[in-house]
């Protein structure tokens, strides 16, 4: 369905800001809940305080209002019933649009509270008369540019004209797979009209109505790009490489360890996958430790054996270089190549990186001229956009492995519907217990921040590392409640003399490098860094790594980071330190990963969470809304499961 800006997208004003560019896409706009208006007090004497929903009440303005001047100015206003019962209410702000005087009838929205005797009603707002006894929706605003009452307005304007258009535009867009009486019918809704479903889900005659007619149109959006996605179709190379199962088997023999029937049956699948003329689009998923890297190499391995070229891009250099020494001391017969931002781009350079048959290095790869490829392996997928992901494939019929312990919610929905192939990685060459940790605010915050140090001090004791990530880079960047790398850094120091280093995003290559090597060396103790070292790292020593401010990092990085604790094996420990109340379903991600270690569940519960992004072709979104069908509205993993046996 096109989104391109046709003439009637004058009308929509500033509308267009919020997604919508034509007339018919408004009402895929929804209002993310509604005021219930329908039942308006006339007799306060029935007010109860204390309760946590809404009402509205309607009465006469019993005396010219009190207006308080201060920073923020106040205007007391009392309402009285038909027995002259008073309510209070208090606005703020200028008010003089609002038309409070003596003696007008008006109905206010907001939550009865009691305060010396008196029943005033909290977060208060005007109901326009036209709205008593129906349900009001509530439109998403954005802030500095249009505001949620505007939005409403101007929704309400269009709607009439939009809804019969949007209904023909859908039906359309659905009939190219499906009739939509069957579609309707299969998803529970046989003989509903679909441009009913689209008015109640802006005006219904009750919020359950209203939630019901969403479900609907979430899982025809679900259906849309399921569907969409499930029928693509990818160009054929013109060229097929001769890789062999027996030249994995080979490679996979000269690795220092052995690696377990799972991992061979991956590299075995992806090989074959190679010999076709298919482009192989494939994931592999994998915790901290299973083999991740072993595999993929040994796949990039048998495509050099067979003429083929690969490159491998990594998040950071130093992971890359990691990378390359490994393949460097399995196969020290397969020419390879780093590429990082600090790589020279002379001639001689240039000409040894387009000749290689391996190359691995960070981003700098996709600024880079580094000649044909025919398999592109994207390490910690996680890291990094669609864009730069698929920036390497610049022929387009390339063959494609990304890997992560914690996949991004849109591929696991393209490996769930069969656009992408496979590989789950459950073994780990290494036995370890990691034990995770909410360390969270109590009475005072001394005794957290003592039982905090005390942890530290006992890994430090026994002879290991310990790792210490905060949110925030700089001490310029705006939250004086979080404590910046550089000034953690230094307290530390100061605790610590001559045992901290420090890392994060905006440090030289060479600096991280050197960071990370004095403490794989055990020059220094501790590492105080950003989520930069999430990704492979090796600290053989790590033991301990402690998270400041944990509810600021998403699932994903917070696994991966805990995947850098006891590489080698045995005990490790993650706390995650909460010095400020959260949110509840902040304290909700964080328990998951208190609960589970496996990296493949977090993901699902990410999905769950944050819905599974625009699965289309063309789109870059990884996860969350999906903006052809339903504006700033995510795709649920209930949506998709609800149309799957549909496709």
């Amino acid at each position: 369905m096109s989104t391109k800006k046709g003439k009637k997208g004058s009308q929509l004003g500033r509308l267009q800001q919020l997604g919508p560019k034509e007339l018919w896409q408004v009402p895929l706009l929804l209002p993310k809940g509604w005021d219930d208006l329908r039942f308006p007090i006339e007799h306060f004497g029935c007010l109860a305080p204390g309760g946590t929903e809404p009402v509205v009440v309607v009465g006469l303005i019993a005396f010219e209002p009190d207006v308080r001047f201060g920073k923020v100015p106040k205007t007391i206003v009392t309402l009285w019933d038909a027995d002259r019962n008073p309510v209070k209410v208090s606005f703020f702000g200028d008010t003089r649009s609002l038309n409070l005087t003596k003696g007008r009838r008006i109905a206010v929205s907001g939550i009865p509270t009691e305060w010396s005797g008196q029943i005033y009603l909290n977060n208060p707002s005007i109901v326009e008369e036209a709205w008593l006894g129906r349900m009001r929706p509530i439109y998403p605003g954005k802030p500095k540019s249009i505001k949620a009452e505007t939005v409403r307005g101007k929704m309400l304007e269009l709607l009439p004209k939009a809804i019969p258009e949007a209904t023909a535009k859908l039906k359309e867009s659905i009939q190219a797979y499906k009739p939509v009486g069957e579609l309707m019918a299969k998803l529970g809704y046989e003989g509903v009209e679909l441009e009913k479903v689209i008015r109640a889900a802006h005006v219904p005659k009750t919020a359950e109505a209203g939630e019901k007619a969403q479900r609907i149109l979430e899982s025809i959006a679900a259906f849309h790009r399921v569907s969409d996605a499930a029928r693509y179709s990818p160009p054929k190379r013109t060229k097929t490489l001769p890789v062999s199962s027996r030249d994995a088997e080979a490679f996979a023999k000269r690795l220092p360890f052995t690696l377990d029937t799972g991992q061979m049956a991956a590299i075995e699948d992806m090989v074959s996958r190679l010999a076709g003329q298919t482009p192989m689009r494939h994931m592999i998923s994998g915790d901290v430790g299973s083999g991740k890297t072993a595999v993929f190499a040994c796949v990039a391995a048998v495509v050099a054996k067979a003429g083929g070229r690969v490159a491998i891009m990594a998040p950071m250099g130093v992971l890359a270089r990691q990378t390359l020494e490994k393949i460097n001391q399995w196969w020290p017969e397969i020419s390879s190549e780093l590429v990082t931002g600090d790589t020279p781009g002379t001639a001689e350079v240039s000409s040894r990186i387009k000749s290689a048959a391996i190359i691995a290095g960070s981003t700098a790869l996709l600024h880079r001229e580094v000649g044909d490829l025919d398999l592109v392996i994207v390490d910690e997928q996680q890291r990094f956009s669609r864009a730069q992901r698929e920036g390497l494939c610049r022929q387009g019929d390339e063959h494609l492995i990304e890997a992560t312990a914690t996949c991004i919610p849109r591929s696991m929905a393209l490996v769930k519907f069969g656009q992408w192939s496979f590989s789950r990685l459950n073994g780990a060459h290494v036995k370890k217990n990691i034990i995770t940790d909410i360390v969270r605010l109590g009475a005072s915050k001394e005794p957290i921040q003592k039982t905090i140090m005390k942890k530290i001090q006992s890994t430090l004791d026994a002879g290991r590392e310990v790792l210490i990530i905060y949110p925030l880079r700089e001490a310029s960047e705006p939250d004086t409640r979080t404590r910046s790398v550089d000034e953690a850094a230094r307290k530390f120091e100061k605790l610590y003399p001559g045992m901290v280093a420090t890392i994060s995003g905006g440090m030289k290559e060479e600096e991280k490098n050197a960071a990370i090597e004095q403490i794989q060396t055990r020059q220094k103790r501790i590492l105080v860094g950003t989520s930069v070292i999430e990704v492979g790292v090796d600290i053989p020593g790590l033991q301990r790594v402690v998270v400041v401010n944990p509810e600021r990092m998403g699932l994903a990085a917070l696994h991966q980071i805990r995947g850098r604790v006891a590489r080698a094996g045995g005990q490790g420990y993650m706390d995650l330190y909460v010095p400020d109340p959260i949110a509840p379903h902040s304290a909700q991600r964080l328990k998951a990963l208190v609960d589970t270690q496996d990296g493949f569940r977090l993901t699902e519960m990410d999905m769950e969470l944050r819905g599974v992004g625009d699965i289309s072709q063309e789109s870059s979104r990884q996860s969350g809304s999906d903006e052809t069908l339903l504006f700033g509205r995510v795709v649920t993993y209930d949506a998709i499961k609800s149309v799957e046996e549909l496709i």
